[in-house]
């Protein structure tokens, strides 16, 4: 059996790396790099990059590695990715599992620039803590924030 770890976005490889240890005496395990984070390229003006692309890339790795269907543990942003990859390819998935998934797009990206504000206050960047403050303004409606993660269709 195979399991695909899908997240935890730009977290860091202490996750993945625990989860591997774990449940490689169990089955493969195949960790990617969510576009423009970790170890993977930065993502370019003029590059597609939305929700979309992200379930077409998980596609194209399991059609590249010759997987007829995986099983999918999704962590984090990774726990809607991994949904939405199932809606759309039901015929390859297994199992889904979702560990502390994130669906609630509004309250996480505010509590994310809420804490990045504190981090920069800490420092004392007076300047980027109002950036990223005026940034929880940006964006008043759950429907705009999701738009946003998705990108187009």
């Amino acid at each position: 059996m195979f399991v695909f770890t899908w997240g935890p976005g730009a977290g860091s490889y202490d996750f993945i790396e625990h989860q591997s240890q774990r449940l490689s005496k169990f089955m493969r395990v195949i960790a990617i790099d969510q576009r423009g984070v970790l170890r993977s390229e930065p993502i370019k003006d003029e590059e597609s990059f939305g929700i979309f692309d992200l379930i077409k890339d998980c596609e194209a790795i399991r059609e590249q590695l010759d997987i007829e269907k995986w099983g999918i543990i999704g962590h984090s942003f990774g726990g809607y990715l991994a949904v939405q990859y199932q809606l759309h390819y039901p015929e390859r998935v297994t199992q889904l599992l979702l560990e502390c998934p994130m669906f609630d797009f509004e309250s996480s990206a505010r509590s994310l620039l809420m804490g990045a504000i504190q981090e920069y206050k800490r420092l004392g960047q007076d300047k980027m803590a109002g950036e990223f403050l005026v940034s929880t303004k940006i964006t008043d409606t759950k429907k705009d924030l999701v738009q946003m993660y998705r990108g187009s269709p």
